[in-house]
């Protein structure tokens, strides 16, 4: 509960404060005069050194968690592992069984969680402490405490903003595994387990080039000032307790069956069962690969994610495909995709709708931004999930040949505020597979999926909404928006009323300033 307040309070922040400073304007915006993809490829390769890389797609939960954890438990030399959310639930303390027991073989091991995100609390925190103190390096970045000291030492509400973000992780210089997946039960169990489970993405990665540049933007935040090393404390209980969530969670990955509490705590993974002895080989591509890692903002204002998405945005010739969990943009993201819309490049963008957001306050914003956004950018389409399943994956798919995939939203918190990492990925096959499973989704139709239309009424740009969110949400859940939607000060355009929101939290908060 505390770790749903924190990050409750930190997103209410986020709509309130960030306002002018989702993207900065740092470069013109110059449409390329070439060939179809030639634009693309110089920015792409403007952007990080290019590497060789092979791709397997996790779209399914229980793939993503099998191939997790062959990584973690076949480790050999070293693991660097960082998430925002690591949970105290079976699957949580079973990913920690992993690490206790390679540690013990002598693997190294770095973990790096958030301070909100994870909720290290009671035993867990006695988990991680214990962790610490059996050879893992563990570190918390952000602490709740250390961002309400910062509020109330600088008087701005905003500096408790900027979380670790990242989800990466890098197993012995040669294996890597990025997106949006935290370790979490949500985030492994099925829809038939749990109809909330979240339909995500990641990609597993194969090559040293990678590998490297994966560790990179790793050890950035690792070696940051906002990253705290925890205490060790050793614990012979928690080390049993770590060790049985270990065997257990091996076992029920094997096809055997469990007793008593284990049994219990599994009850909502049964689509996982017996994962690595019906595991198939993955289909796997070829591709170029780059990663664009930004810190968070609260240690260093340099944004390469959203800096080099806008770059390659503004090369991009024809078409975008994208999703994301939230879309709430700022005046600058609208004016780039706008830019692009006027010489022909056709959007379309899956995200989420108020049945399946797990974010009321992005809904807020969303639900008045929408039309705004459509009118502003007329070649793009708008899909929003319809199911209590919430989306969760973040990439996109750019002219057909490149795909980005990684941990960034397009919200105030991955623009403006917290660590993420995308890696780029030059493959057609892989754009055209990344690509169909999003628009499998938009195929079936509602209730799976609905489309967010407007009609334009004249030559003087006047709309009216032809289908929306009135149009499938149930009344009772549109009026908890009314609430949220108060809060933040949504009206006429929530860019301006969020950055009139902001000013009037600062002058509350500290006057003088």
């Amino acid at each position: 509960m505390w770790r749903l307040l924190s990050i409750a309070t930190i997103v209410l922040l986020a709509m309130l404060g960030v306002g002018t400073w989702l993207l900065r304007e740092n470069a013109s915006r110059r449409p390329s005069p070439e060939g179809p993809t030639s634009g693309l490829r110089r920015a792409f390769e403007s952007l990080d050194e290019v590497v060789p890389a092979r791709v397997a797609v996790l779209s399914e939960n229980r793939a993503s968690w099998v191939e997790r954890w062959r990584l973690v438990t076949g480790a050999r030399d070293r693991i660097s592992f960082s998430t925002f959310i690591l949970a105290d639930d079976p699957v949580g303390w079973a990913f920690l069984g992993a690490l206790q027991e390679r540690a013990r073989s002598g693997v190294r091991i770095r973990v790096l969680v958030d301070g909100v995100g994870t909720e290290a609390e009671g035993a867990f925190a006695g988990a991680l402490e214990h962790l610490a103190a059996s050879g893992v390096r563990v570190k918390i970045v952000r602490p709740m405490a250390d961002r309400i000291m910062d509020a109330v030492s600088h008087l701005d509400p905003t500096d408790m903003m900027g979380s670790e973000h990242d989800k990466i992780l890098v197993v012995d210089g040669e294996s890597s595994l990025v997106g949006g997946r935290n370790v979490a039960v949500e985030y492994v169990a099925g829809g038939g387990d749990l109809p909330t489970a979240f339909l995500d993405l990641d990609v597993l990665l194969r090559g040293a080039g990678v590998a490297r540049k994966l560790t990179r933007a790793f050890s950035q935040q690792w070696d940051s000032e906002a990253s705290a090393t925890l205490k060790p404390r050793p614990d012979p209980a928690i080390a049993e307790r770590l060790e049985a969530a270990r065997r257990a969670m091996a076992m029920w990955l094997e096809g055997r069956s469990l007793s008593g509490e284990s049994r219990v705590a599994f009850a909502r993974l049964g689509s996982i069962r017996g994962g690595l002895a019906e595991r198939r080989e993955l289909e796997t591509f070829d591709a170029e690969a780059i990663v664009l890692d930004s810190r968070i903002r609260h240690v260093s204002d340099v944004d390469p994610v959203s800096d080099g998405l806008r770059r390659l945005v503004d090369a991009t010739n024809a078409f975008v495909w994208a999703e994301s969990p939230y879309l709430v943009l700022s005046d600058e993201v609208v004016d780039v995709l706008s830019d692009a819309s006027e010489r022909g490049v056709r959007f379309e963008v899956l995200t989420n709708s108020p049945v399946s957001s797990d974010n009321l306050l992005s809904q807020a914003v969303f639900v008045v931004q929408w039309p705004e956004i459509l009118a502003a950018v007329p070649t793009m389409r708008l899909y929003v999930g319809g199911t209590p399943r919430t989306l969760h994956a973040k990439m996109a798919v750019l002219d057909e040949r490149l795909s980005l995939v990684g941990t960034y939203n397009l919200d105030p918190l991955s623009m403006a505020t917290n660590s993420e990492v995308v890696i780029g990925l030059w493959s057609p096959a892989l754009a055209e597979t990344l690509a169909q499973r999003g628009r499998r989704l938009v195929a079936s139709g509602p209730p799976a999926a609905y489309e967010y239309q407007l009609r334009r009424l004249g030559e003087r740009g006047e709309v009216e909404v032809v289908f929306g969110p009135e149009d499938h949400c149930p009344p009772s859940l549109l009026a908890k928006l009314a609430v949220p939607r108060a809060v933040v000060g949504v009206a006429d355009t929530a860019g301006d009323v969020v950055e009139a929101a902001a000013e009037g939290v600062r002058e509350i908060v500290a006057p003088d300033r």
